[in-house]
């Protein structure tokens, strides 16, 4: 085995915390249940079990937070009371303006509050409710609110106001907002499960003797999983793998199981 410097069989920047969001924590965890030793240590599988609460309190907090911020269903719900507005605006505007004139206003809503068509829908939820709610309030101080009912039909820009309001409302933005979680509970989580997940690799590595393939082989398998999640970040050019608990887009579906191989109910 060779034991130069620069090329240990074992790293040990593995020792030190990384970064993660929700659901790359928790499957980091699951993965390495499940590549466990077999011949695990009591310090190690200790350390293991720590991990795997850690992960599955962390699937608990992500659990609530949806439940309390179901944002994605209500966001869908009023694209889709934009895209049904502006497209019965938009077939009004199609009538031959000759014979319809109502064709004349629909093409004038339109140029005025849709220049750039529905692309504005694509835009975060947050984006998308601050845009919405200027463009409605446009509607009503413009006194256009009556043309657009006249064309589309009544229910159609109640939808949007109801739409509009709902998801105001999950997001925090407008007056009789829904319950907040804690914004700093789900950033915490994932702090205490990335150092868990290192004081697991710790103690796998304090028990490697690098002069025996068979051990050094022993601890990469173990940790393959952990290995491949720093590797990701850095072919990606993060150069800080640290764990500061930033939560990036994507929820865990699966609780990690615990140590012995069984999944753990998430609290």
């Amino acid at each position: 085995m060779n034991n130069n410097s620069n090329q240990l069989p074992i790293d040990p920047m593995l020792a030190k915390p990384s970064r993660y969001d929700a659901s790359s924590a928790i499957a980091v965890v699951r993965k390495l249940v499940l590549a466990a030793p077999a011949d695990i240590t009591p310090k190690s599988r200790a350390a293991l079990d720590a991990a795997s609460t850690e992960a599955t309190a962390l699937h608990g907090v992500v659990t609530e937070r949806e439940r309390l911020l179901p944002t994605r269903p209500l966001a869908n719900a009023h694209v889709n009371a934009w895209s049904a507005l502006f497209g019965r605006l938009e077939a009004a505007a199609r009538l031959p303006v000759a014979t319809y004139p109502v064709a004349a206003t629909a093409q004038k809503l339109l140029e005025t509050y849709f220049h750039g068509g529905l692309s504005f829908v694509v835009a975060g939820h947050e984006e998308l409710w601050v845009d919405a709610e200027r463009r409605i309030g446009r509607f009503d101080s413009e006194g256009v609110s009556a043309d657009l009912e006249s064309i589309a039909g009544p229910s159609y820009l109640e939808n949007l106001r109801t739409t509009h309001t709902s998801l105001g409302e999950a997001l925090g933005l407008a007056h009789a907002a829904r319950p907040i979680p804690d914004g700093t509970a789900l950033q915490d989580q994932i702090t205490k499960t990335s150092r868990a997940i290192s004081r697991y690799a710790l103690a796998l590595m304090s028990e490697v003797d690098v002069d025996d393939d068979a051990s050094v082989e022993r601890f990469q398998h173990a940790v393959a999983a952990l290995v491949a999640h720093r590797a990701s970040f850095k072919a990606q050019g993060d150069s800080t793998v640290v764990a500061d608990g930033t939560p990036t887009p994507g929820s865990p579906t699966t609780p990690a199981p615990s140590a012995t191989g069984t999944t753990p109910v998430a609290a």
